[in-house]
């Protein structure tokens, strides 16, 4: 054996207090170094742990915010689909470009934290979110550039449904990768937990140890044990703050310090760790509350609609309608609960007494798998319009607006077109309408017939220098000329034109143009008199006079 380790064996083994107090270092020195064993360990873990909390929490608030502004870009582009005209679709089409641009950002800012384990998933999760982006951007040029109707069959595409589909299969799937690294951080939290009482522990057996040779150690070992006593209690107690004395000391007891203050420090970077992990929470609580006042408000937009709304699923079962809707069937607020079948709700308005079809019948024409609208007559001679598309991740919306004013409207305006119609085609002089533009004929009545001699579907589409002769021809263009430059209507007395099949006449022509919306002379109206007969009764007059 060799000479300085039989030495220490003889050392160790000695009664006397050296002995003693050298088997109390030996154990000292071991515990110290289990101690910082358990520390160093400890350290390293929680920089992991801290690692995956950061990244776990910041990958499922991205998996919430994707979702959220998906679900809030298919909103908008419903709300281009709703739109009667481009210019009502140019608010939605804007909200489109809002949320597909934030949609981008934060796609770009989740790649720089994506790891090993769900790199693959996200590229195709990338590929996906760019195709459902330049998707959206072309039915927002759609809705713009060519009108809602366009972006509408643009939108009623599968392929676009199968991406949205695959995207949300994409969010799902990263949310589970995201949850088990939470099990992970739980599994890890616990070890953690475990190390700690370890540290405690040990620390606890260092202290009896010491306590055990402060007989030995009197001033040199007691009172500076007694200091880092203190000093760990207070650290335990949470004062992470407090000074560890005696770290200086190149002994043992430095050691000791040593390792409480790794302790403290570990302590320290929980403390900032459950502090992040505090403020991921809160963050996380903001951004619902953002998604449930962006459904407030979008409940409160739908019920504010002028058209009634109603939303089935695949099974024809009742998702929601506004108020609106309830309001034209005259149906209660409780009458429409989320559930109810749709032959239920039908029913319902059948003892309202607004509806009086059949209600297989209606159910198959909403089924029908394609958009479609048609005419609903209530009794008490109201009408309904309606019209029904399917939705892409299954069942039915249909808008239900109540035009019956609008239709006695139009029958009013038939009414009066016949009656006016009548009026016109029964007056004694020749009327005629030209385009102010292009100054072809566009409506004359049957005395404008018989002073041409020419069918009025010979000259409907025509001007005069194509139907009169050419002396004729100028003379009427000049007059239209002129009373358009004039804008106020104009009398031409008697003058006499050679018309294409019925000779020459003598007539009187008044001219009045026709002013459009912007102001602009768009019509020119004449009324012709035919005094041929008049101008050559007049020298017999006056003949039987002499």
């Amino acid at each position: 054996m060799n000479p300085h380790v039989a030495a220490a064996v003889s050392a160790i083994r000695s009664p006397t207090i050296a002995g003693k107090l050298l088997r109390i270092n030996v154990g000292l020195g071991m515990l110290i170094a289990l101690l910082t064993i358990v520390a160093v360990s400890a350290i390293a873990q929680q920089a992991t742990l801290r690692e995956l909390i950061r990244n776990s929490e910041r990958g499922a608030l991205n998996v919430e915010r994707i979702n959220g502004l998906v679900y809030a870009t298919v909103m908008e582009s419903r709300g281009i689909y709703m739109s009667p005209d481009a210019a009502a679709a140019k608010r939605f089409a804007d909200g489109v470009t809002r949320f597909t641009d934030e949609i981008g950002k934060v796609t770009s800012d989740w790649s720089r934290m994506v790891r090993a384990d769900d790199a693959v998933r996200f590229a195709g999760f990338h590929a996906r979110v760019e195709q459902f982006r330049a998707f959206r951007k072309e039915l927002v040029r759609r809705a713009v550039d060519l009108g809602p109707l366009s972006a509408r069959k643009f939108g009623d595409d599968e392929a676009a449904r199968a991406v949205r589909v695959a995207l949300n299969q994409d969010l799902e799937a990263l949310s589970r990768v995201y949850q088990a690294r939470v099990d992970e951080i739980e599994r890890q939290t616990a070890s953690s937990i475990l190390i700690s009482w370890s540290l405690a522990l040990t620390a606890t057996v260092t202290l009896v140890l010491l306590i055990a040779g402060a007989f030995m150690m009197h001033r040199s070992v007691v009172k500076p044990l007694t200091e880092i006593k203190d000093a760990t209690l207070a650290i335990a107690a949470g004062l992470v703050d407090a000074k560890t004395p005696h770290t200086d000391r190149p002994d043992e007891i430095g050691a000791l310090a040593g390792a409480i203050e790794v302790f403290k420090s570990t302590m320290q970077r929980n403390g900032v760790l459950d502090a992040e992990s505090a403020a991921a929470v809160v963050e996380r609580n903001l951004m619902l509350g953002v998604i449930r006042l962006q459904k407030r408000h979008l409940d409160t937009a739908l019920d504010n609609m002028a058209h009634g709304l109603l939303v089935v699923d695949r099974s024809m079962r009742l998702v929601f309608c506004n108020k609106r809707y309830l309001e034209i069937y005259g149906l209660p607020a409780d009458a429409a609960e989320p559930g109810l079948r749709l032959d239920g709700l039908l029913r319902r308005q059948i003892k309202a007494g607004t509806f009086c079809g059949d209600i297989a019948a209606f159910i198959r024409w909403m089924a029908d798998g394609k958009v479609t609208s048609g005419d609903l007559e209530l009794t008490g001679g109201r009408t309904i319009r309606i019209c029904n598309r399917t939705l892409e991740e299954g069942g039915w919306v249909a808008t239900h607006e109540d035009i019956t004013e609008q239709r006695r409207a139009e029958r009013a305006l038939e009414c009066t077109e016949r009656f006016l119609g009548t009026v016109i085609e029964n007056v004694p002089e020749a009327i005629i309408v030209k385009d102010a533009r292009s100054l072809r004929y566009v409506l004359l009545n049957q005395a404008a017939d018989a002073l041409f001699g020419v069918p009025r579907s010979d000259i409907i589409g025509k001007t005069a220098r194509e139907i009169f002769p050419a002396a004729a021809a100028e003379i009427i263009e000049s007059h239209d000329r002129a009373m358009v430059a004039a804008g106020h209507m104009m009398e031409f007395p008697d003058h006499e034109i050679d018309t294409p099949r019925d000779g020459r006449r003598t007539i009187v022509s008044r001219r009045l143009p026709i002013y459009g919306q912007a102001g602009e002379v768009t019509f020119l109206l004449s009324v012709v008199e035919d005094r041929t007969a008049k101008a050559a009764a007049a020298p017999l007059r006056l003949a039987a006079a002499e």
